[in-house]
């Protein structure tokens, strides 16, 4: 990536997060592909890309404008013109570890009939729930893992739920292991579990 390039990211982004009260909603079209166009050229997925911008800004200014960003643009999907900044935002908030923002991140990571429809950004609401309070969100994380129909959503609450489990989190990850319909997929969730068994086993050691 070019000194130039990552000037512009640099520019973009951060004229976003620090816009706050100023944001209007007329600008998010242009400035999502904007974001995208970038992205594009740069090569960098959007996750790098606002870990690093995150890392340039006063975090506790963007929060308000991140909570009202995803509130107004929640029920967008792929195809709306806001729909790439509701992936920003919510990725954003997760990174921040905004502990405002848990309420709204529950909404959108639950499996409602409207949240079904927009898997991406519940995957995203989901990994988010895991960096701000996964062990506050243990009950969710949990009935995701038992019954959500998208594979890789499960996948993702084991993967948060072996780094924040005990033995009654391991047997749980071993019985949905067993439960997946392909050996690919209980595989992946089985690597999940084995990790944290031997975390478990390290810990009891250390005794």
């Amino acid at each position: 990536m070019t000194t130039g390039l990552s000037l512009r990211i640099l520019i973009l982004f951060t004229m976003f997060l620090q816009s706050l009260g100023a944001f209007q909603a007329e600008k998010a079209a242009p400035l999502a592909e904007s974001v995208k166009a970038v992205l594009g050229q740069t090569g960098e997925n959007e996750d790098a890309f606002i870990a690093r911008l995150l890392a340039t800004v006063d975090r506790a200014s963007v929060s308000a404008v991140l909570l009202d960003l995803t509130k107004q643009n929640k029920a967008k999907h792929p195809g709306d013109p806001e729909y790439y900044l509701l992936r920003l935002s919510v990725f954003a908030l997760g990174y921040l570890k905004e502990p405002q923002a848990i309420p709204l991140l529950i909404e959108l990571a639950s499996p409602t009939e409207r949240s079904k429809a927009n898997e991406d950004i519940r995957l995203i609401a989901l990994q988010a729930l895991g960096r701000t309070d996964p062990v506050g969100n243990r009950d969710l994380l949990l009935a995701v893992l038992r019954t959500d129909e998208q594979w890789y959503i499960r996948r993702s609450a084991a993967s948060i739920l072996s780094n924040i489990g005990d033995t009654a989190v391991l047997q749980e990850l071993d019985v949905a292991a067993a439960r997946e319909p392909t050996p690919a997929q209980s595989q992946g969730i089985q690597k999940d579990a084995d990790a944290l068994r031997t975390r478990l086993a390290a810990a009891n050691k250390r005794k």
